[in-house]
């Protein structure tokens, strides 16, 4: 069965977060996060992305980010990530993910349950319309 993907619509505003498998630290070092704000920096550009704010945390990240172009906004964190999973990988000799998929599997029965509810968290999760003429306001 396909899953139908949340529509992704030019000129809103997503906060993309995501943590490391079992809460392990995703950046070890300086250059990890070097690594991955060069990745964000080239990929926001080549989507048209806006970052509006980001925090690298050890285990974890956020980023806010307004889509102004029509490649969906869900690519940003999978190009980025999918760069630098393969060179995390490499450098450290680890295998796999660095995302917890047994966290997911304990609280969602099945991966068509985890796809809805990021779905529906993601239709609802709009900036407030006065938050959004500010943040417009102070960026143009």
């Amino acid at each position: 069965m396909s899953r139908k993907l949340p529509p992704f619509v030019e000129g809103h505003y997503y906060h993309i977060y995501n943590r490391g498998a079992r809460r392990v630290s995703i950046f070890r070092e300086q250059e990890n996060y070097l690594f991955v704000l060069k990745k964000l920096k080239r990929y926001r550009r080549e989507l048209r992305h806006c970052v509006i704010a980001y925090c690298l945390m050890p285990n974890h990240y956020h980023w806010l980010v307004r889509q102004d172009g029509r490649e969906p906004v869900r690519l940003l964190p999978q190009r980025v990530f999918n760069s630098y999973g393969k060179a995390f990988n490499k450098r450290y000799d680890h295998g796999g993910t660095l995302v917890d998929r047994a966290f997911v599997r304990e609280y969602f029965a099945t991966p068509e349950v985890y796809a809805r509810f990021v779905e529906d968290y993601l239709l609802e999760r709009r900036l407030p319309e006065e938050v959004e003429r500010q943040i417009r306001g102070l960026i143009r």
